[in-house]
C-alpha cells in the first residue's frame, strides 16, 4: 500500500496513514524516534525526488521536536583571578581597552552602547 514503509525486517509498517472522516490525510504518525531516524537514513541514501525531499523535511521536523534541545551552559565570569588578563598591567589594559572601545564606537555604535550600558550597571 502506498504511504507505508516496511521496517528493516520487512514485517510491519513503520508509518500508518491517518483516516479523517472517510478520506485519507497526508499525515503520517511515527511509532518512535528509532523508526524516524531509520527512515531518514533510507531516504537520504536513496534517490532525490520531490516526494522523498518532502518526506525528509517532515521527518526532520518531527525528529527535531521529539529530541530534547541541549542548551550550552551559560558563560560565567568569576573574577580577574581566572581571567586571561589577570597578569596584564592594569594601566596597559585600560589603554588598550580605551582604543578598542573607540574603534567599536565608530564601527559598531549599537554594540558600543550595549557594552557601555553593561559597564554602568
Amino acid at each position: 500500500m502506498r504511504g507505508h514503509a516496511k521496517s528493516s525486517s520487512g514485517s510491519s509498517p513503520k508509518w500508518s496513514r491517518c483516516e479523517r472522516g472517510g478520506g485519507e490525510s497526508p499525515l503520517f504518525i511515527a511509532m518512535n524516534l528509532k523508526d524516524i531516524n531509520e527512515s531518514i537514513y533510507e531516504l537520504e541514501s536513496g534517490q532525490s525526488t520531490y516526494q522523498s525531499c518532502h518526506r525528509l523535511a517532515s521527518l526532520y521536523t518531527v525528529r527535531d521536536h521529539l529530541q530534547p534541545v541541549q542548551q550550552p551552559p551559560p558563560m560565567q565570569y568569576s573574577g580577574a583571578d581566572k581571567s586571561e588578563f589577570a597578569d596584564v598591567e592594569k594601566d596597559k589594559l585600560i589603554a588598550i581597552f580605551d582604543e578598542l572601545m573607540e574603534t567599536l564606537k565608530l564601527l559598531q555604535p549599537r554594540l558600543y552602547d550595549g557594552v557601555m550600558r553593561r559597564l554602568k550597571e
